[in-house]
């Protein structure tokens, strides 16, 4: 008798905790179902940069991904599957593809809404026109820690070929974001002369994020800099961070200057700005 009443207790609890994962389930939806509408009628349903893509027909709808992101606010569960809600606000940090028990999530550029329209680059980060690279975002590397070891690579690759091949003009990086300070860094480590240039301010696109927007979750190893950034890093962390470095390194950086165009050829541009034409050897686009 003692055995059959703890069989029915456990089979009352088994029938409990399934009604309300069903209730808690069901309120879930329909409160991300709300926001999602919310979003699209906002327009912060349309992702800027590197963004996940799920696969309804094979996600199974784990909340991995909505757990693992760090923005906290930017996934959510949509007709059983998870679904990118907030789409504004991701920055591809990227941890709910590796989250993903099923591998329902690809990251991916651009949207049906908003399209791409991504530069063609080679291994070393140069483009179609030889002597102009291209890092970061503008490349379509939207997740800082990642747009920061482009710039580091292609810095180290013009401090190889300038070191062999001297040339009286600098480097020109256009772009005072990760990958501009990153690039200007391995080109400092090297003593290859170089300047940064931004129409706007240090920090580049990020300096617009909202305030207190999470940023970085790694940290990521620069010249001259060794470890930079921690676990969870704000936007304001980051420009601090950058300020930091700036007045460690003396990175020559000049803000307020809009490039207009380029001329001339590789080893001998002629950069138009609004502040005058600028002579470059190579030039490094890292500009948002």
């Amino acid at each position: 008798m003692i055995e059959l009443f703890a069989v029915v207790l456990i089979a009352l609890g088994v029938a409990v905790s399934s009604a309300w994962y069903v209730y808690a389930r069901d309120k879930r939806e329909k409160a991300d179902e709300a926001r999602l509408k919310e979003a699209l009628e906002s327009g912060r349903g349309i992702p800027p940069s590197l963004h996940p893509v799920i696969d309804p027909d094979v996600c199974i709808g784990s909340l991995a991904c909505v757990k693992a992101c760090p923005e906290g606010d930017i996934l959510g569960i949509v007709n059983g599957a998870g679904s990118l809600i907030h789409g504004a606000n991701c920055i591809g940090h990227g941890k709910c593809a590796a989250e993903c028990p099923v591998d329902a999530i690809k990251l991916v550029f651009g949207s049906s809404e908003r399209g791409v329209d991504l530069p063609e680059v080679d291994e070393v980060f140069q483009s179609s026109r030889p002597g102009v690279h291209i890092v970061g975002e503008l490349g379509g590397m939207g997740l800082i820690k990642n747009a920061m070891t482009q710039g580091v690579q292609a810095g180290q690759y013009l401090a190889e070929i300038l070191l062999a091949r001297p040339s009286p003009h600098p480097v020109l990086i256009v772009g005072a974001g990760p990958a501009g300070i990153a690039a200007g860094l391995a080109l400092a480590e090297k003593k290859v002369p170089f300047r940064i240039v931004d129409q706007q301010e240090l920090g580049g696109t990020v300096a617009n994020y909202p305030r207190q927007k999470l940023v970085m979750t790694e940290k990521v190893t620069l010249p001259l800099v060794g470890k930079f950034g921690k676990k969870l890093m704000s936007k304001e962390d980051l420009l601090r961070g950058f300020e930091a470095i700036l007045k460690k390194t003396k990175l020559p950086l000049t803000t307020g200057i809009k490039v207009s165009g380029i001329d001339g050829r590789d080893g001998d541009f002629l950069v138009h700005t609004s502040q005058g034409d600028i002579p470059a050897s190579k030039i490094v686009l890292a500009v948002g």
